[in-house]
């Protein structure tokens, strides 16, 4: 006596992987949904740069308020001078930041017209600046 439902059973077997794993819906994506491996660096280094900024912007205001509490005169010319370095010292990397995360929101299409008006400006002055050299 044939059994037919075990040679079906062991087409199916062999099969309907090949069919799950040549699905073009499955294409270019990862298990979780989210997208490709460069999209998932550019959105966490994007988060990474938005902390940075915040960091940035933080210390600023904290340096501010100690400045000068209620409007006055600086508390302290050491507090006036620790400032001034940080912001010195952290000057060329949070530009270098900025210009980062502005290329990475252009690469993902989240830029705003006034930040890609922005990006376009700085790029072209970097051009002219190297043509000069």
């Amino acid at each position: 006596m044939k059994k037919p439902w075990l040679t079906i059973a062991l087409l199916a077997m062999f099969i309907a992987p090949c069919a799950i794993a040549n699905d073009p819906s499955m294409m270019g994506t990862t298990p979780n949904g989210g997208g490709t491996g460069r999209q998932k660096w550019v959105n966490h280094r994007k988060t990474v740069l938005r902390g940075h900024r915040e960091h940035y912007k933080n210390e600023k205001t904290r340096y501010k308020l100690l400045m000068n509490p209620l409007g006055g005169e600086p508390m302290d010319a050491v507090e006036l001078a620790k400032f001034r370095i940080w912001e010195a010292e952290t000057k060329r990397v949070r530009r270098k930041e900025t210009v980062e995360e502005l290329m990475l929101k252009r690469e993902s299409g989240d830029i705003t017209p006034a930040e890609n008006a922005a990006l376009n400006k700085f790029l072209q002055r970097r051009a002219k600046a190297a043509q000069n050299r």
